[in-house]
């Protein structure tokens, strides 16, 4: 993974955070104004970064292109090139997968907003259950203890606590999904890994 992609994933984990943070203080018209404006703050990063990369193909692809050229005397039609190029990038965001996910998520805080009221809270002991539409186990696999940061595995969507499946890949990066009867049986990827929002934003407001 590219410096830049590790860049770009931490801040859309701001962004996830902070939309979990939003459900958490705010409610009513002021939630719904506070995340509107954080779509228009996620979709213009997301413009952002489309440029930047649609920038670097565009530099790769002159830059092969003039590579036997000699580059003092070619210097100022490889730059009109590259600014008639750039004026051309206008990417269209609405499919970008980091757009798609932040209002998913925001979708699932609201429908799960909505049906706290349904849900009654218990205890904060280890072995705690929350029942609404399902169950929900807020105990870590890995260590058998509650988890504070919960992250959910794309892969077979099962979810462990960050500090203990980052530790076990540490150990070994050849860790299989420790839930019984898990299915998949492909190694846990760090890749594969995105925080569960809604289950993080339960365990703040001790409804799990």
């Amino acid at each position: 993974m590219s410096s830049l992609q590790k860049l770009s994933d931490q801040v859309q984990e701001t962004f996830s955070k902070s939309a979990a943070n939003i459900f958490l203080y705010y409610d009513g018209e002021e939630q719904n104004k506070v995340i509107e404006e954080m779509k228009d703050i996620v979709e213009k990063n997301c413009f952002v970064n489309a440029k930047l990369t649609k920038a670097n193909e565009v530099i790769e692809r002159i830059t092969e292109l003039h590579s036997s050229d000699d580059n003092i005397l070619k210097f100022k039609d490889i730059l009109e090139e590259y600014k008639t190029e750039m004026v051309k990038i206008d990417p269209d965001v609405s499919r970008d997968i980091n757009l798609v996910e932040f209002n998913r998520q925001v979708k699932d805080l609201l429908k799960d907003t909505e049906n706290a009221s349904d849900a009654q809270p218990l205890g904060d002991s280890d072995d705690d259950l929350q029942f609404t539409q399902d169950t929900v186990n807020v105990i870590d696999p890995f260590t058998k203890k509650r988890m504070t940061d919960p992250m959910k595995n794309k892969t077979c969507g099962h979810v462990y606590d960050r500090k203990s499946v980052n530790a076990m890949l540490k150990v070994n990066p050849r860790t299989r999904c420790p839930v019984v009867g898990c299915a998949h049986k492909e190694y846990i990827s760090i890749n594969n890994l995105e925080s569960d929002i809604v289950l993080k934003t339960r365990l703040l407001k001790k409804t799990v």
